[in-house]
C-alpha cells in the first residue's frame, strides 16, 4: 500500500551540461542503482506484450507517463495471444482492471501536446481516457514546460517494484514484431489504415533501479498535479512469470533532461551522459536514433575518434522524415551533423545506414524509432533521448544506462548488440558477433553482412534541405535550451547589418515584447483570462452594448496587438453570439487584426530593411515562397499552424507582401476554421450548459469534421508548396 514518504523536488538536483570531459558516466547520471533483473525489449510486439502481463500482477498501483497515451491502443496483435479474459485494448483494458480490483491506483501522464501535432493524437484524450474511467483512474495532461518543450519521457512503473523505461508510448501505429514484414495485415491502426515497418526499444527492470525510476515518475506527477503520491510498499512480484532476463544484478545509471521552468532546476544529465560514455569509447560505438542533430554529441564523437583512431561509428537512423518542418530541422540538421565529422576526417569511420527489408512490392525502409547506444561492450543505453538538440536541455527525458564492468555483462552487452545488428541485417547473432571479433575495421565487415532480403543502406540526404527553412525556423524547431535563450543575434541579422539591429532598438524592443506577452499568457496569471469561463461574462457586456459590432472588431485588434490567443476570442464570440453572427464577426476581427499587424510590419521594414534579413536573406523566405503564388498562397500559408498569428501578420508586412493579396488572401484562409471554431464553440456552450451524452458526442462529429477539412485543405497545400519553393529560390 502507498506509504507517507513523499517525493521532492530536491531531489532532481541539475547535472550541468558544461561539465568536463573526464566526468565518468557513474558521476553524470542521476543516480546509479542495483537491477536484481534486467530484459531488454526489441519491438512493439515484445513491449506490449510484456506490458500487459505485468499489468494483470499489478496490485497497488500503476503509473503511465508519455508522450502520448492513446486508449485506442492494443496490448496484443489478437485476443488468442493474451491468455486471458480482459479487454485487448488499453483504456477498456485498464478500465477493466481497475473494475476487477477497487484497491489498485491507475495514475496516467501525458504530454499537453502542440497543435503540430493534433492529427496524430487520440481526439479528447480526456474524454476517452478519463471522463468515462472508473474512479480509480486518474489522468493529468501535463503542460508545465518552456513554450515549444515537450513531455517526451516513455515509462510504466507497477508497485514501484518494476518499471519500463525507453522509447515507445503505449500508443497507436507503434506495434510491429522484429521480422518487420512489410505486409504484415496485423500492422493497422484504428482506422485500418496500415503504417510502414516500425522498430523501437524498451527496458524493464526491477529492484532498486524501478524504485528510483517509479522516484522521477512521481516527481513529474507531483510538479503537474501539485499532489504527492506516496511509495508503494509491494507485496508481490509483478515481473512476468516467463520472461527471462538478460542481465542479473546489474548496476544501471539513470538519467534526465529537464529546461528549467518553475519549480524545476534545469537537468541536463542526458548530454553529460552521452559524452561520458562516449569518452569511453575505444572500438566501436553502435547507435540507433530517430534523429541525430545535437551539437554537444557531434563535438564529444569528433573529440574521441581524433583520440582514438581505430574508433569506428555506425549509426543507424530512418532513411527519410515526413513533414516540411521535420525534414528543414531535422534532416537537414542531421546531414549537418554528418558534414562535420567528414569535414574532421573522420567520414571513412562513420556510417550512416538505413535497414531496408524487400516486400512484395519492393523494398521497404524500417522506420527507425529506437533511441539506443551501444559503446564497446561497457554501457548500453536505451531511453526516450533522441540525438538532437532538443533532449539535451530542452524536452522532458529520461534515458536507463546498463554498466557493463565485468566480463559477464558484457557479455550480455554484446550479444544485445548483436541481435540488432542480425535484426536488421538478416545474418544471425552468432555470425554478427564473429564479425565483429575479428580484427580490422568493423564497418567494412558489417557491410558484408546484408543478407537478400534485409540489408543496411547507406543515407544521403539531399543537400537542398539545408536551405529549406530560414536559421531563426530551424533554431526554434530544435533549441538546446528555452527559446528566449536558443535564439541570438546571429540567427536573426547577418553581421553587416548587427550595428544597425542594435542602433533600432525600439523595434528590438518590440520583438522581445511579443515574446514576452506569449509567456504572460501560457505561464503567467494572465493565463486564467485564457479559458472560456472568464471570458464569456465580459463578451456578453460587449455583445449588449449598442455598438457591439464595432466593440467586437475592437477586441479582435486589442487581442491581436496583445498576441492574445485568437482561438479562444473565436470561440467565445460564438458562445456568445451564435453561430451565424460569430462567423461574421470572428472573421471580420480577424482580418482587422491581421492587416494593423501587416501594416505594423511594413512601417518596421520602411525604418530598417535589413533586419528582416537573415545571413543570405533566408529571414522572411518562408512567407515570400507562399506570397509568390498570390492570394492562393497566402490562403495557403493561414492554414498552417507554423508561428503565432500576430507574428505571421508583421512578417508578412516586413516582406512587403502585396496589401490586396494579404487580405483577401488572410479572409480566404481564416475563414474555413472560423465558421468551423464556431459551429464548435456554440455546441461547446450546449455541452456546458447541459451536458448530455447526445450534445457531446455531436461536439466530437464538429471536431472531427474540422480535423477532415483541414486534412484535405492540408494535401492541397502540400500538393503545390513544391513548385511554390522553386518559385521562391
Amino acid at each position: 500500500m502507498p506509504s507517507a514518504q513523499e517525493p521532492t523536488l530536491n531531489t532532481m538536483h541539475p547535472i550541468p551540461g558544461d561539465a568536463g570531459p573526464d566526468l565518468s558516466l557513474e558521476r553524470a547520471a542521476w543516480r546509479v542503482c542495483r537491477a536484481r533483473r534486467a530484459r531488454v525489449l526489441i519491438d512493439g510486439s515484445a513491449y506490449f506484450g510484456a506490458v500487459r502481463e505485468v499489468l494483470k500482477r499489478a496490485r497497488h498501483r500503476i503509473v503511465i507517463v508519455g508522450w502520448d497515451i492513446d486508449s485506442r491502443t492494443p496490448l496484443a496483435s489478437d485476443p488468442s495471444d493474451t491468455g486471458d479474459d480482459l479487454p485487448l485494448e488499453l483504456g477498456p483494458f485498464l478500465c477493466e482492471l481497475a473494475e476487477r480490483r477497487p484497491e489498485i491506483e491507475i495514475r496516467l501522464l501525458l504530454w499537453d501536446y502542440s497543435l503540430l501535432y493534433a492529427l496524430e493524437r487520440e481526439p479528447l484524450p480526456r474524454l476517452q481516457l478519463g471522463w468515462t474511467s472508473p474512479p480509480q483512474i486518474t489522468l493529468c495532461v501535463d503542460g508545465l514546460i518552456p513554450v515549444g518543450a515537450s513531455h517526451h519521457e516513455k515509462m510504466v512503473i507497477v508497485d514501484d517494484s518494476v518499471a519500463f523505461c525507453g522509447g515507445l508510448d503505449l500508443t497507436v501505429r507503434r506495434w510491429d514484431t522484429s521480422d518487420h514484414d512489410p505486409d504484415d495485415a496485423r500492422r493497422v491502426d484504428p482506422k485500418g489504415e496500415a503504417y510502414p515497418p516500425f522498430h523501437d526499444l524498451q527496458l524493464l527492470v526491477d529492484g532498486e533501479a524501478a524504485a528510483a525510476l517509479a522516484e522521477v515518475a512521481r516527481c513529474r506527477w507531483s510538479v503537474a498535479t501539485g499532489h504527492d503520491l506516496g511509495t508503494v510498499q509491494a507485496d508481490t512480484d509483478p515481473w512476468p512469470r516467463d520472461l527471462e532476463p538478460d542481465l542479473r544484478e546489474v548496476d544501471v545509471a539513470i538519467a534526465r533532461t529537464r529546461a528549467p521552468c518553475e519549480p524545476v532546476e534545469m537537468v541536463r544529465e542526458v548530454e553529460a551522459t552521452f559524452r561520458a560514455a562516449i569518452g569511453e569509447a575505444e572500438r566501436f560505438i553502435y547507435i540507433e536514433n530517430q534523429y541525430l542533430t545535437a551539437d554537444s554529441v557531434r563535438d564529444a564523437l569528433i573529440a574521441r575518434m581524433k583520440q582514438r583512431p581505430d574508433l569506428e561509428v555506425l549509426a543507424v537512423v530512418p532513411g527519410d522524415h515526413s513533414g516540411w518542418l521535420e525534414k528543414g530541422a531535422m534532416q537537414a540538421g542531421r546531414m549537418r551533423f554528418v558534414a562535420h565529422l567528414r569535414r574532421a576526417g573522420l567520414g571513412d569511420r562513420f556510417r550512416l545506414v538505413s535497414p531496408e527489408i524487400d516486400g512484395k512490392t519492393g523494398p521497404v525502409r524500417i522506420k527507425v524509432h529506437a533511441k539506443i547506444m551501444v559503446v564497446d561492450d561497457r554501457s548500453l543505453r536505451i531511453g526516450s533521448s533522441n540525438l538532437n538538440n532538443r533532449s539535451m536541455g530542452f524536452d522532458s527525458e529520461c534515458d536507463v544506462i546498463i554498466l557493463a564492468r565485468d566480463e559477464e555483462r558484457r557479455s550480455a552487452i554484446r550479444r544485445i548488440r548483436d541481435s540488432l545488428i542480425a535484426e536488421h541485417t538478416g545474418a544471425t547473432t552468432d555470425v554478427v558477433a564473429e564479425a565483429l571479433t575479428k580484427p580490422g575495421s568493423v564497418l567494412e565487415r558489417l557491410a558484408d553482412l546484408n543478407s537478400g532480403t534485409r540489408r543496411f543502406v547507406a543515407v544521403e540526404d539531399d543537400p537542398e534541405l539545408d536551405n529549406a527553412l530560414p536559421d531563426t525556423v530551424a533554431t526554434l524547431a530544435d533549441p538546446d535550451r528555452p527559446w528566449p535563450e536558443a535564439i541570438s543575434l546571429d540567427g536573426l541579422v547577418d553581421r553587416r547589418s548587427r550595428r544597425r539591429w542594435i542602433s533600432k532598438w525600439p523595434v528590438a524592443a518590440a520583438a522581445l515584447a511579443v515574446v514576452a506577452l506569449v509567456l504572460l499568457w501560457r505561464y503567467s496569471p494572465l493565463e486564467e483570462w485564457t479559458r472560456l469561463d472568464h471570458l464569456v461574462g465580459p463578451m456578453r457586456v460587449v455583445a449588449a452594448s449598442t455598438w457591439a459590432p464595432l466593440a467586437t472588431v475592437g477586441v479582435y485588434l486589442v487581442g491581436g496587438l496583445t498576441v492574445f490567443p485568437i482561438t479562444v476570442l473565436i470561440a467565445v464570440t460564438a458562445m456568445v453570439f451564435g453561430p451565424w453572427e460569430g462567423v461574421l464577426y470572428s472573421l471580420l476581427g480577424s482580418v482587422v487584426a491581421a492587416l494593423a499587424g501587416y501594416v505594423i510590419g511594413r512601417i518596421a521594414w520602411r525604418r530598417s530593411p535589413s533586419i528582416w534579413k537573415a545571413r543570405d536573406g533566408r529571414v522572411g523566405r518562408l512567407i515570400q515562397m507562399f506570397a509568390g503564388n498570390g492570394v492562393v498562397g497566402i490562403a495557403g500559408l493561414r492554414m498552417l499552424p507554423i508561428a503565432p498569428f500576430m507574428f505571421i501578420n508583421v512578417a508578412a508586412g516586413a516582406a512587403r507582401v502585396p496589401f490586396l493579396d494579404f487580405a483577401v488572401g488572410s479572409a480566404l484562409g481564416l475563414g474555413p476554421g472560423i465558421i468551423a471554431f464556431n459551429l464548435m464553440g456554440v455546441q461547446l456552450q450546449t455541452v456546458m450548459t447541459d451536458g448530455r451524452p447526445e450534445d457531446i458526442g455531436i461536439l466530437v462529429l464538429l471536431l472531427a469534421g474540422w480535423i477532415g477539412v483541414s486534412v484535405v485543405l492540408q494535401k492541397l497545400i502540400n500538393r503545390y508548396a513544391g513548385p511554390l519553393r522553386k518559385r521562391a529560390k
